[in-house]
């Protein structure tokens, strides 16, 4: 195909330098992000609050080429430079590589590809590909330039044959279906071979050789929909191999020098606020690994043992848009740079550095953001022959730019490894060579497969114990399945027993769910009760219902960690409880969401409760759709409506028909609960200002005989109605206390209402804003998806449907306040009794049967 030229329209040069503040953060919000970061598990630095504008992209639709560039902020000792600007008809740009002659390949986000010739004082630019759809990946290699073209489906190899550095022949080596989050970026293997990434969107075509897992077909949810996956093919585009499934979106790839691959993968936006929403995270691609990921609303939990890194990922960073990535391993950057991992997040237009430190037979990773800008659509990346970084921004056709980083500081010398690190190196050297050894296995049947990987079935480092599993499960079960039946170390058996589950024929259900009866989870560390736990609940999948006293026994060996085991743990006993009808198990479950503190954890058990139709008392159905009553105040993502609505048509569905009128009732009575509440008024003199040390003497007294209705009145009238549900009473615009006594006891509570300060929770926090035009503004923040292009506070907690909207754009200042935006001295004009009976009231959660009341 031949090539013309574009370099008409274009101004000599463009190098605009961008000096970088002094400061990154204002003092007031880099508070604030510490704070946040804390909340969230993230650094400060890389955390995304609600200041952050999701939409900070629109603002390039409208620049022109002319424009200045926009404010970018980055690390001390780096020196930025815009080196050219698109116009108009040079579309957007999405991806960057160098070719052999160091100069820039950039693809346009439409049709075709230009090429860069950079040079001091000028840059000459020219198509050199015109035809070829939303390049997303970029790799000159063997002599030839490899695009991987979204919009035109396919792997492609553009050569010159002719030698007048034109690219005549382009060729399709590997077609793919259609999707839309698809064909991404090329990275070439250490071994030789082109590796290709593919987002959630394309199906893995028929014939390909799969390293991952051969599992039993439907076993999981989601199985036969395309997954984010990596793809492994010759320099023909032959003899693919899959490497790695269950991504979501990863745009990204690149290998380490040690020859790892990586990739950043993309969050779903939609499921935010669900228990099921898995942020953006760095991911080491190992081979056979399935991350998980599924389009539909069954996707695994982040603690299935059946997924490499569990425990856990290498490196969840919160809220964003992935696209490239690239290591620092040809830069001329400091040490620590060469070796970090660039990571591009093009809706909050930054650049993060992650600095992976090798752990056992994986990695450990810590984020930091290298520059920031306001818009910046970062896209492409890559690192010249000078060893600079440059990178593109662009997409959703925003005007784009071509952009260099070099570090220009002092000359940086690491000092020489200790001991302990050469040692830790040394470990991890040994450890990921055996994982190699166990992943020769991967993909093909071998009689020393077994033999080699059973022993590391438990091993302590999880991406082993990971490679021997799915080494095992490539081999034919009936080579192995006795054996794990009869595996006398139990850290050994559980392991293996999954796997026959995964893989192995129906005939050995039975006797897997038999040979479990016979271990006693309880006993077991938390790891391995993980493994217990989805071991059964994929045999009883497969197996649906069984013989009445099996479930019995599996019901035995299950209910005692209902008491003993971590959140998440609880969460997936209960589910199979549920599913084998335990007598006891909706009681449990109705408890533990009515003790759940995070719209996560009600979402989790309203969602399991939803689908459960025996095992009801009437206690606790109404207990139930109290807390799913309270669903219009959850926020999150586009798709929580419909989880909320699919959640509360299956929940009236499974209430008897008799009393479905009145659930359904009290779901449309709290839908009017937005409205304000206004409390019965009435004139109470000024009793005292009541500390703790005056009431705490008599707490006791609360747990004798009180007056319930009394009680009720002046959870009214202490204005606690306004902003709490107890019971059918208030709304839970803060805290539901209507089993707040299964959470703390009698002094706690009366310590929140005294000194409502002295613990706040994250949820409730309140913020004090300054805009740019001088205006302060404070109230709590509103939950949405971040990616509003406005703030959303309420001011006045005794009215906290009333919203104030502020731009993200005009805010100047941003912190949290120490202050609860409950208001203190609400029990001053209550008498000692009054205050006993109120605590009574709240403690006894609206059970006017409770022994503590009198008529």
């Amino acid at each position: 195909m031949g090539t013309c030229s574009s370099r008409a329209g274009w101004r000599p040069t463009e190098m605009t330098r961008l000096q970088p503040p002094r400061a990154f953060l204002p003092p007031l919000l880099f508070g604030f992000l510490v704070a946040f970061g804390a909340a969230t598990g993230l650094a400060a630095d890389i955390a995304i609050t609600p200041l952050d504008n999701y939409e900070q992209w629109k603002a390039a639709l409208n620049t022109g080429s002319d424009d200045p560039p926009p404010p970018i902020t980055l690390l001390p000792g780096f020196e930025i430079e815009r080196l050219r600007t698109a116009r108009p008809e040079d579309g957007s740009w999405i991806a960057l590589s160098f070719d052999p002659k160091g100069r820039a390949i950039i693809a346009r986000e439409k049709r075709g590809l230009l090429r860069f010739t950079l040079a001091p004082g000028s840059v000459q630019v020219e198509t050199i590909d015109d035809a070829l759809q939303e390049v997303r990946g970029l790799l000159p290699a063997f002599g030839a330039l490899y695009a991987n073209a979204n919009v035109s489906r396919g792997l492609f190899r553009l050569r010159d044959t002719s030698g007048d550095d034109r690219f005549d022949q382009v060729t399709l080596l590997h077609a793919t279906a259609a999707g839309g989050h698809g064909r991404n970026s090329l990275a070439l293997g250490p071994d030789g071979s082109l590796a290709l990434i593919s987002g959630d969107s394309v199906p893995v075509l028929p014939g390909v050789h799969r390293l991952t897992p051969p599992l039993v077909p439907g076993l999981l949810p989601g199985d036969t929909l395309p997954h984010g996956h990596l793809l492994r093919v010759d320099r023909e585009g032959a003899s693919g191999s899959l490497v790695a499934s269950g991504l979501r979106n990863p745009v990204g790839l690149d290998f380490n020098a040690d020859g790892e691959a990586f990739t950043y993968d993309a969050d779903a936006e939609t499921d935010m606020g669900t228990p099921w929403y898995r942020p953006t995270h760095v991911r080491h691609l190992v081979s056979g690994a399935d991350f998980g990921w599924r389009r539909v609303t069954g996707r695994w939990p982040p603690y299935y043992p059946d997924q490499p890194d569990n425990p856990p990922v290498t490196l969840a960073t919160g809220k964003g848009s992935p696209t490239a990535i690239k290591f620092g391993t040809r830069s001329s950057f400091p040490p620590a740079y060469q070796r970090a991992l660039f990571m591009l997040d093009w809706s909050y237009g930054r650049i993060l550095a992650v600095f992976l430190t090798p752990s056992g037979a994986g990695y450990t990773g810590r984020a930091e953001t290298f520059l920031r800008g306001r818009p910046l659509n970062v896209t492409g990346l890559d690192f010249g022959p000078d060893g600079a970084m440059y990178f593109v921004s662009g997409g959703r056709n925003t005007r784009s730019a071509l952009y260099r980083v070099r570090y220009t500081g002092p000359r940086v010398t690491e000092p020489p490894a200790s001991a302990d690190e050469r040692a830790r190196h040394e470990k991890a050297n040994t450890a990921r060579g055996l994982r190699r050894e166990l992943e020769a296995f991967h993909g093909r049947t071998d009689p020393r497969a077994v033999e080699t990987a059973w022993p590391r079935l438990d091993h302590a480092d999880a991406w082993l114990a990971h490679a021997a599993r799915v080494a095992v499960e490539h081999q034919p079960p009936a080579t192995w399945a006795q054996r794990a039946l009869t595996e006398l170390v139990t850290a050994r058996a559980l392991p293996a027993l999954m796997a026959l589950t995964r893989v192995g024929p129906d005939e050995f259900l039975r006797p897997t769910l038999a040979r479990l009866t016979r271990i006693a989870p309880s006993n077991l560390p938390a790891g391995e009760q993980r493994i217990y736990v989805r071991t059964a609940g994929l045999t009883l999948q497969r197996l649906g219902r069984i013989e009445r006293d099996l479930e019995q026994q599996v019901v035995d060996r299950l209910e005692p960690l209902v008491a003993q085991g971590t959140p998440e743990l609880v969460g997936e006993t209960i589910r199979l409880l549920l599913q084998l009808e335990s007598p006891r198990a909706t009681g449990q479950a109705v408890a533990l969401l009515a003790g759940a503190t995070t719209q996560e954890d009600k979402l989790h058990y309203l969602q399991l409760l939803g689908r459960v139709r025996t095992g009801w008392s009437e206690e606790n159905r109404v207990r139930y759709f109290r807390v799913l009553a309270q669903a219009p105040t959850f926020r999150g993502g586009a798709g929580l409506p419909n989880y909320l609505r699919t959640i509360e048509q299956e929940a009236l569905a499974s209430v008897p028909d008799v009393d479905r009128p009145r659930f359904v009732a009290m779901l449309a009575s709290r839908r009017g609960a937005a409205a304000p509440i206004v409390p019965r008024t009435e004139s109470r003199p000024f009793v005292r200002e009541w500390t703790v040390k005056d009431l705490e003497g008599s707490l006791e007294e609360a747990g004798r005989a009180r007056d319930f209705q009394r009680g009720r009145h002046l959870f009214a009238a202490a204005l606690c109605v306004v902003c709490h549900q107890l019971g059918d009473d208030g709304r839970p615009a803060g805290p539901d206390l209507t089993d707040v006594a299964s959470r703390f006891n009698r002094r706690a509570i009366l310590e929140s209402i005294v000194e409502p300060s002295r613990v706040v929770s994250e949820t409730y926090r309140s913020v004090i804003i300054t805009t740019k035009q001088g205006a302060t503004l404070s109230g709590a923040v509103a939950p949405t998806d971040f990616r509003l292009p406005v703030l959303r506070l309420a001011p006045d907690p005794l009215a906290p449907e009333r919203l104030v909207d502020v731009r993200k754009d005009d805010i100047a200042s941003y912190h949290e306040s120490s202050i609860s935006p409950m208001p203190p001295g609400l029990l001053d004009r209550l008498t000692r009794e009054e205050i006993l009976d109120l605590i009574a009231y709240i403690e006894a959660g609206a059970n006017p049967g409770h022994s503590n009341f009198v008529r």
